[in-house]
Parts: structure tokens; sequence; C-alpha cells
């Protein structure tokens, strides 16, 4: 897409299960109105089941008009039970990313005629 995109902060510290809500920003820099859907990554691998989003603009389609700037939201915690886990004791830190991919959905009106 032809989107800036990046968080508003690089890293954050957060306590294990506890909610965090974390700020991305996206700028369209087309002339054009373009929308994306994102799909999510998270490493390491092991630390992926214990990441658990409540809430995300990745849920949902974003579209944005020509130089459009949008905060987007993340809402997450890590579940405690990784700390427990005898395969993600090496873990310290876990990392989440984007990647925004063209969505080409169109949104459908439908004509309705007059009633008579």
């Amino acid at each position: 897409l032809p989107w800036e995109f990046g968080p508003q902060r690089v890293s954050t510290k957060v306590r294990l299960g506890e909610n965090h809500l974390a700020h991305y920003r996206a700028r369209n820099l087309s002339d054009e109105a373009v929308a994306g859907t994102a799909t999510f990554n998270v490493t390491p691998a092991k630390a992926a089941q214990y990441f658990m989003k409540v809430q995300c603009f990745c849920f949902t389609r974003q579209e944005l008009k020509p130089g459009q700037v949008a905060d987007m939201g993340v809402s997450f915690f890590v579940d405690p039970a990784i700390a427990t886990d005898p395969e993600t004791k090496d873990v310290t830190a876990v990392t989440l990313s984007y990647t925004f991919f063209p969505d080409k959905t169109e949104t459908k009106t439908a004509a309705v005629a007059p009633a008579r």
C-alpha cells in the first residue's frame, strides 16, 4: 500500500496479564482513497499462543482518503502462563508486527425504487 505505517512507540514494557493499548499511525501517501487489511505476526513464534489481542484495527478493513492520517490501536495482554511454560522460559521480549494488504472489497449500495 502507498502508506506510511508504524508504531507511535517502538518499545514498551507490560506486565504479564495486564491489558495494554498500543498505538499505530498510518498515512495515505497517494492521491486517491486506499483501503487495506492488516495481518499480524508475533515473534518469537513460540510466544504467539500467549499473545492475546482483545481489540485490533486488524479485525476490520481500513480506508484512508488521500493524505489522511489515522491513529489505530490494538488492545492486548500477554497470558501469564507464558512464564510457566518450559518452552518459553527463555522469552524475554515479544514483537508484534503488521503487514497491510490492499483490500479490494467494494462497498455496494443498492438502488431502491421510490415507493408508489
